[in-house]
């Protein structure tokens, strides 16, 4: 199957044309915030969009990384942030929509493309399947270690790991200024892991730092929680922007809301823009986040494409 990638290519060169300096530090309050939808139109254009405190840019075609910071074992199971290659109807007609960018709206019951620029809108009960590949590099800066009981295992930073992984993510990038992308699950790492837990040397081969998470006040305050236990082994305080509602999945509102994490179609957009539920103190575990509320901005959330790899789960017969 020949495919046609036209609109790819005319977006490289526009963003190629189009580039410009690019700041030189990550701002100590922690990775530029955007939306699920903004990475992704970043990450296939190369180019930024415009935020309250940076004006976007475009730094071309592949200079623009989104990096799952998440585990590998929570992307083989999970799944991760992808591309549409192709949609296949149940009638045998293929479609490769442009930027690889189909979106899931009304409850799933649709998707939205363009094809060579004209908007389509198409049935999810015609469609046989939907091919992806994913978009993101994975550099997980935390490893998970379980405990003895449920709710017991902890994550640990895993500083030179990460960064080696960020340093080999620039090298295998085109010449140019590079914009690192953080995502986690919800939007807490993708906070901390470029601020706290990256060498110098690794940081300052991105001209700029984003992270998929919302943007906004609403975020916990530092008198809330006193100094949780992250805080105090060297994680950056709570006060800084840590919304917790973007991510790959987003948030499940301390399961006040539906109690699932991110799915398409989710009214998230219901929920009252307030800020952060109180902090809880006599929650199970003994620390438990407060809730937060507003939309999310998550991938998940917003529709978009996902891909989740074949992890066989059905185990061998026992050996004797």
């Amino acid at each position: 199957m020949k495919r046609c990638h036209t609109m790819q290519l005319l977006l490289a060169a526009a963003s190629a044309v189009a580039m410009t300096p690019a700041l030189a530090y990550i701002d100590p309050t922690g990775p530029i915030p955007i939306t699920a939808e903004q990475a992704f139109d970043a990450v296939a254009t190369g180019c930024l969009p415009d935020t309250p405190d940076v004006p976007g840019a475009c730094y071309g075609f592949g200079n623009v990384i989104l990096v799952d910071v998440r585990t590998q074992t929570e992307v083989d199971f999970q799944g991760g942030p992808a591309k549409v290659d192709t949609i296949v109807l149940k009638n045998g007609t293929e479609i490769v929509p442009d930027m690889g960018k189909a979106i899931l709206t009304q409850d799933g019951k649709f998707l939205n493309y363009t094809v060579n620029g004209k908007k389509k809108n198409l049935k999810v009960d015609t469609v046989k399947e939907v091919l992806t590949s994913l978009i993101g590099k994975v550099a997980p800066c935390s490893k998970y270690t379980p405990g003895p009981n449920p709710g017991e295992g902890k994550f640990e930073p895993d500083t030179d790991g990460f960064s080696e992984a960020m340093k080999q993510i620039a090298a295998d990038a085109p010449a140019g200024p590079l914009v690192a992308i953080t995502m986690c699950n919800s939007g807490g790492r993708s906070t901390q892991c470029p601020l706290a837990f990256i060498t110098d040397e690794a940081q300052n081969l991105y001209a700029l730092w984003y992270e998929i998470d919302r943007a906004g006040d609403e975020y916990i305050t530092p008198d809330i929680f006193g100094t949780p236990p992250f805080v105090a082994a060297g994680a950056p305080p709570p006060g800084i922007h840590m919304a917790v509602l973007g991510g790959y999945s987003g948030s499940d509102y301390g399961g006040d809301y539906n109690g699932i994490i991110g799915f398409p179609g989710r009214q998230t957009q219901k929920q009252p823009i307030s800020g952060w539920v109180e902090f809880d103190t006599e929650a199970p575990l003994g620390v438990r986040l407060g809730a937060p509320s507003g939309p999310t901005v998550s991938w998940k959330d917003s529709g978009l494409p996902i891909y989740i790899p074949a992890v066989q789960c059905i185990l061998p017969p026992p050996t004797e």
